[in-house]
């Protein structure tokens, strides 16, 4: 391949030549020519680093959770504990997640949801008429459209909170551990519609013995009765009686 540099080629012809004498006398000084290298510096956008990208942001954090279970097979093997469970019979997996962290908007966002969806007017609404809702106070904020994710441990800490101190019906509604937006607007429609229909639900302390049956420290006998031979154990209640014992908690 033929060299791009010719033989002729002089490196002192590119060097650009030039004299103090000839420049500006004002610029001559050394600290006229910092001040001005300070100007010119003071003019210019200062550059920050940019906020990776989703795909940077994922590769970080997939390579996070790569250290971090090498650390934990690390200290299987050197741990005084956890290096005991070599000679065992069964084996310990331990498994690690990264997720992203929840800036201060989404926090409120989550926190709007729930509380309206924990409301006898927010249970009967549609997840549209929902995120509408939410998204009139938070106008800055985007609302969330898949509501099929477990909620994290504060957002279960609060729906529990708020289910435990409302007032029926919305102090009936039961959810799984493991719950979801979804889960909890269902399990809200449907206590409200049990609501409307007349449908009550408790969820009373049961204690049983060979003489009794107490539901919330109320204590109800346990009698006999004969059919065609047969004993059987019953026990006799009053509906006003029942549910007096049922509210009584």
């Amino acid at each position: 391949m033929q060299s791009i540099q010719d033989d002729d080629f002089d490196p002192e012809e590119c060097i650009a030549k030039f004299d103090l004498e000839d420049c500006d006398p004002s610029l001559s000084s050394g600290s006229s020519i910092q001040e001005m290298a300070q100007s010119v510096a003071a003019s210019l956008t200062p550059i920050t680093a940019a906020a990776p990208s989703n795909a940077a942001l994922w590769a970080e954090m997939n390579a996070a959770n790569t250290s971090v279970q090498n650390r934990i097979k690390d200290l299987m093997q050197s741990d005084p504990i956890l290096s005991t469970f070599k000679g065992k019979p069964y084996g310990i997996q331990v498994n690690t997640t990264t997720f992203r962290k929840a800036n201060e908007g989404t926090s409120k966002v989550f926190a709007a949801i729930i509380d309206h969806i924990l409301t006898q007017s927010g249970a009967v609404q549609t997840q549209t008429e929902i995120r509408s809702y939410v998204a009139e106070r938070y106008p800055s904020h985007s609302v969330p459209k898949d509501w099929t994710k477990p909620l994290r441990p504060w957002a279960i800490k609060k729906v529990k909170d708020r289910i435990q101190n409302s007032a029926a019906p919305i102090s009936n509604i039961q959810l799984p551990k493991a719950a979801t937006l979804s889960q909890l607007h269902n399990a809200a429609a449907a206590t409200m519609e049990r609501y409307k229909n007349g449908v009550l639900t408790f969820r009373p302390v049961v204690e049983v013995s060979d003489s009794s049956i107490v539901i919330n420290g109320i204590a109800f006998s346990i009698g006999e009765n004969k059919v065609k031979g047969r004993t059987y154990k019953q026990v006799r209640v009053s509906m006003p009686e029942l549910l007096q014992a049922l509210i009584d908690k």
